[in-house]
């Protein structure tokens, strides 16, 4: 990667399918496969690779879009939801030791985005229906606000016309 397009300072890992899927029962096993090999998996992968071409770089930060389906169900589509939630496990589990490595991680967590991710449901169909929908560049303006600060493990929701907010996780009992 250094040898063709220079030095790694930030990683955004932002891969993402839906299916759609209600019913646990009805989703097929190459479905599934699909959609965690690239929401789970791409995100797993994508970190290991480039963590070494982020060590010894001053300001090294990652930011994993997570979703806000990633912090709560989503009964239309439980498999995306599943997969985000991975996403939240490993952004909070590896914050510490990538630190030590001098890595800043933070996820972005976005409410719906007028985006091909939408799989042909136009903004004026989701508005109409009552759901808030912002586009891309409100996303990437909330993503430069959290490159910005100094935290990390952290995730912010960001919700249309709002600032990116820290999202506060409540303590596991018996830690």
């Amino acid at each position: 990667v250094e040898t063709t397009f220079g030095r790694l300072d930030l990683l955004h890992l932002n891969a993402g399918i839906r299916l759609g899927e209600p019913d646990v029962v009805a989703l097929s096993d190459a479905d599934y496969e699909r959609i965690i090999s690239i929401n789970q998996h791409g995100v797993f992968y994508g970190l290991r690779a480039m963590v070494p071409l982020l060590e010894g770089r001053p300001g090294a930060q990652v930011i994993v879009t997570a979703s806000r389906a990633s912090l709560g169900p989503l009964p239309n589509d439980f498999a995306y939801a599943m997969a985000k939630h991975a996403a939240v496990g490993l952004v909070r589990s590896v914050a510490p030791a990538l630190l030590e490595r001098g890595i800043r991680i933070n996820a972005t967590c976005p409410a719906t985005v007028d985006t091909g991710f939408l799989g042909g449901v136009g903004r004026e169909q989701l508005e109409a229906a009552g759901v808030a929908v912002m586009g891309s560049e409100e996303v990437a303006d909330g993503i430069l606000a959290i490159l910005g600060g100094e935290t990390t493990g952290e995730f912010f929701v960001q919700l249309p016309g709002g600032e990116p907010t820290p999202f506060a996780f409540t303590a596991v009992p018996g830690r």
